[in-house]
């Protein structure tokens, strides 16, 4: 298999988010396995799923299983981060 033939994990994940708000209307609290921009089957568990992307694509071919779930917002405060809360500590 070429390098142009292989896509990454990290296109797996781009394409997976970019289809999460289809799935999460047929398929929430599911796990997915996703490959090549595209969901291939739906289970209850892990390792399920698990199993049937080792069975189905191989131990040396890139596949991506995830939950689908809508994803939790990221709570961070901007002073935190920019380090303006320790300013004045003495």
């Amino acid at each position: 298999m070429t390098t142009e033939q292989t896509r990454t994990l990290e296109q797996e994940q781009a394409d997976f988010e970019a289809a999460l708000p289809e799935l999460l209307k047929s398929h929430g609290e599911e796990f997915v396995v996703f490959k090549d921009s595209r969901a291939h089957a739906f289970y209850r568990d892990f390792d399920s799923a698990y199993a049937f992307a080792l069975k189905t694509f191989g131990v040396d071919a890139v596949f991506l299983i995830a939950r689908v779930e809508r994803p939790e917002p990221l709570c961070t405060s901007l002073s935190w981060t920019a380090g303006a809360m320790f300013t004045n500590m003495k």
